[in-house]
């Protein structure tokens, strides 16, 4: 994500985040899904997006039972948009890969 965001300053560019719909919060049938598009700006222009997801059927959440998992599974659906739009919108998958966050850059 910091790599993201550093891209961004370097483009100058601003990201906005706006959830899905699709966000879906099913306590009865423990279901979690949170969507997000996310809009990159530069000069009041919207120039690229992204979407990203997360739920907690996913095999890294589906035994978490943490009460922070809404929060965890709410980051990673954001976080997710943003390096997909980032990627598509800079042309930086031609050089990198949705891994971006575990570069050093």
């Amino acid at each position: 994500l910091k790599q993201a965001e550093k891209i961004c300053r370097y483009f100058g560019l601003n990201y906005s985040l706006i959830s899905l719909p699709e966000t879906r919060l099913d306590f009865e049938n423990n279901i979690f899904y949170y969507a997000y598009e996310c809009q990159l700006s530069h000069n009041g222009y919207v120039i690229g997006n992204g979407f990203g997801n997360c739920n907690n059927r996913e095999s890294k959440y589906v035994k978490a039972y943490s009460p922070d998992i809404l929060q965890t599974l709410d980051r990673m659906a954001q976080k997710r948009s943003l390096v997909g739009a980032v990627l598509f919108t800079t042309g930086g998958s031609a050089f990198f890969g949705q891994k971006i966050h575990d570069l050093d850059v």
